[in-house]
């Protein structure tokens, strides 16, 4: 393809939803306020929607029944707006299972060097082009949720520290978080107290607030980002986060028109 100044465009004017990444500990209400996106459809790798009323489409106990539920949903006849895989962490082994069979091994680990983690690349990136396909043919939204884990992260600015990071092999963690226009870190909201213990010492002990709130920011405690103009931290709801998120996209395309997008459920 020839490229000339004709095909030059303006972007950030293009009315696509975004690719979220959620992750947080477990129990937080991840799979809930996904439930509430404009009528999602959830494509389950793991047990933990009975309690939730969504559409959902069965189990998905191999790689291949995911790819199906996805190309279902771009070729058939359906009004949903927005579809969630949950979870990314239980996708992964799925992912691992399929790359081993597929080159004739028994497990990821048989391959040997890292090798199985670079070849299972591909199929997560079959899975997030499926996803970029139901965003612009079918203007779908995406929603990948993801569990956390607490390691070590190696800085070449400080000492090493822990952060809460995706439950994920560290290249697919990048390959998702690469493709992800917003990556969200949902947590329960503590405060520090600090109480006399007598003899003239204090405790300081983390109380919880029992509110939940969505981190949008990059902090050196955990993983999110953004690619729109977002507040560092919302409360987990999807509400909070379609109004701000509405409000950040209107400030590109310079409109305060409400956009279908974030707002219909």
């Amino acid at each position: 393809m020839a490229f000339d100044l004709n095909s030059i465009r303006t972007t950030g004017s293009a009315a696509l939803p975004p690719r979220l990444v959620i992750h947080g500990p477990h129990g937080v209400g991840k799979s809930t306020f996904a439930s509430q996106a404009p009528n999602p459809i959830f494509v389950p790798t793991e047990d933990g929607l009975d309690a939730i009323p969504v559409s959902a489409f069965p189990l998905c106990k191999v790689y291949a029944e995911v790819l199906d539920a996805l190309r279902s949903l771009a070729s058939g006849d359906h009004d949903y707006q927005t579809v969630v895989l949950d979870s990314a962490d239980w996708l992964e082994s799925l992912i691992w299972a399929h790359t081993a069979k597929v080159n004739g091994h028994e497990t990821i680990e048989d391959f040997g060097y890292g090798k199985g983690y670079v070849l299972a690349l591909e199929h997560w990136r079959k899975i997030l082009s499926a996803l970029d396909y139901l965003r612009t043919e079918r203007r779908m939204g995406s929603i990948i949720i993801c569990h956390t884990e607490i390691k070590r992260f190696d800085s070449p600015e400080s000492d090493p520290y822990d952060r809460y990071q995706l439950k994920l092999n560290a290249r697919a963690s990048g390959v998702v978080q690469e493709w992800a226009d917003i990556v969200g870190f949902a947590n329960h909201r503590v405060v520090v107290k600090e109480t006399d213990a007598g003899f003239n010492k204090k405790t300081r002990r983390g109380v919880s607030t029992g509110q939940r709130m969505l981190h949008l920011t990059e902090r050196a405690a955990f993983q999110a980002k953004s690619r729109y103009e977002l507040p560092e931290s919302i409360m987990l709801s999807w509400s909070d986060y379609a109004k701000e998120l509405t409000a950040a996209i209107n400030s590109v395309r310079g409109t305060n028109q409400p956009t279908q997008e974030t707002t219909e459920s």
